[in-house]
């Protein structure tokens, strides 16, 4: 019977897992990065396990400019701040040596590593987009979540670790402004997804949701909807139809094409609740990516640690860009 050394184990392990989860790790598969604007660590600076931002406010629409005379002045003010942690996820599995005394010990080695990186790969992408679905539907919450929202890192307490930026929920009625003494609302418990409260949500977001922090006019221009599963019929007639279903003079269907269709199969709080949005815009995730494979080896207890792990976090950056129906806010 062959044997092997524990340094053998160990680098064939450590190959074996960077390529098993190389093939297993499909990021195309997930559903976060088409809604979602995603950095990675290296946009975080010297501190990969966390960062803040402010919704800067400064520039206003332009103003005459007299030729001959000096141009009039900003003011930059710093608005509301937001937190970001990066949180290490992971997961191990143990080979003990005695495997180097087995028939086919890197075969068995193979196998096991493979095994579990594989499906560690998977699962990630899984975890993932649950905590991003997480914060989409405890978003709407007065109590807030601080499971989903409490972005704290080293050297850096979140001052409102269950709400956003504004301290108050993601999707709530009263939104301030930091400059301004206007409220808005991003969040309408009863709702129904159709065609009519669409469009009364998409008309709020680009106008009356459509102002900074000093209640400069922006653009705000929702592209994206976003359902679970049980409402994927309901949208797609909504954006796929020539004509509105069951009205009387074959209306023209008002909404096809207007909107790309996200369907999110976690979004299970409240399954006829749905969500209009920008894609890229107000939700930030920070993403190590492809999960990091390492191996150790405990020369006490005679094992070999087969390790995967990553970095990932969400928080919100802009309520505006997003706007949630149909779901309560307890």
């Amino acid at each position: 019977m062959a044997t092997v050394d524990p340094t053998q184990i160990a680098d064939w392990a450590r190959n074996t897992g960077v390529l098993a989860m190389a093939d297993a790790y499909d990021v195309d598969a997930a559903i976060y990065p088409q809604f979602c604007e995603v950095v990675g660590l290296d946009q975080l600076g010297d501190r990969p396990w966390g960062t803040r931002g402010t919704t800067i406010t400064g520039v206003g629409e332009p103003k005459l400019w007299i030729e001959g005379n000096k141009a009039d002045a900003e003011t930059i003010g710093q608005g509301y701040t937001w937190y970001l942690a990066a949180k290490l996820y992971g997961s191990s599995m143990e080979i003990p040596f005695s495997i180097m005394q087995s028939e086919n010990p890197l075969r068995r080695t193979e196998n096991l590593v493979s095994h579990f990186v594989t499906q560690f790969g998977k699962r990630s992408l899984v975890a993932k987009d649950k905590r991003v679905a997480g914060v989409m539907q405890k978003g709407t919450l007065t109590a807030g979540s601080a499971e989903y929202f409490n972005n704290s890192y080293v050297d850096a307490a979140d001052p409102a670790p269950t709400l956003i930026y504004d301290s108050l929920p993601f999707f709530d009625t009263l939104h301030t402004q930091k400059f301004g003494s206007n409220t808005f609302a991003n969040h309408t418990v009863a709702r129904a997804l159709n065609s009519a409260n669409l469009d009364t949500t998409y008309v709020t977001m680009t106008t009356t949701n459509a102002k900074d922090e000093r209640n400069e006019d922006i653009v705000n221009e929702p592209d994206t909807l976003v359902v679970p599963s049980n409402l994927r019929g309901t949208a797609r007639v909504l954006l796929e139809s020539e004509h509105l279903p069951g009205s009387a003079n074959n209306d023209i269907a008002i909404h096809n094409g207007r909107f790309n269709l996200i369907v999110n199969r976690y979004l299970t709080d409240d399954t006829d609740a749905w969500w209009l949005g920008a894609a890229g815009a107000g939700i930030r995730v920070v993403d190590s990516g492809i999960p990091e494979v390492t191996v150790t080896r405990d020369d006490t207890r005679h094992v070999i640690h087969i390790n995967a792990a990553y970095r990932f976090g969400v928080t919100v950056t802009d309520w505006r860009p997003w706007y949630c129906c149909n779901k309560a806010a307890s």
